[in-house]
């Protein structure tokens, strides 16, 4: 089925362009988090069609801790670079991922 826009999708495996995106912003993450993580994996995804592209993602960053973060892709015509919107501490690996 496909996605409505402005309307959430379901959790999805994490692709090549979804561990792309947190390699590239995983600095950035752990300077909004003040953490520096051993662990970085990417376990689910959700995405949100608005003017561009929301992915909210789940991230594994330690024995039971997760994070959620919230990336912004703009439209491709802008050329602008994916950004870090949210993050959300606390998780576990069993929390789903909801719009934040």
């Amino acid at each position: 089925m496909a996605q409505m826009c402005g309307g959430m999708g379901g959790e999805m495996e994490p692709n090549e362009k979804v561990h792309s995106m947190i390699a590239e912003l995983q600095d950035e993450i752990e300077k909004r988090t003040g953490k520096n993580y051993a662990a970085f994996t990417a376990l689910k995804y959700a995405s949100q069609l608005v003017a561009g592209t929301n992915y909210f993602i789940k991230i594994k960053v330690g024995p039971s801790e997760c994070i959620h973060v919230r990336l912004y892709e703009p439209l491709p015509h802008t050329h602008k670079p994916v950004e870090l919107s949210a993050v959300v501490e606390g998780k576990k690996e069993h929390d789903a991922i909801e719009y934040f």
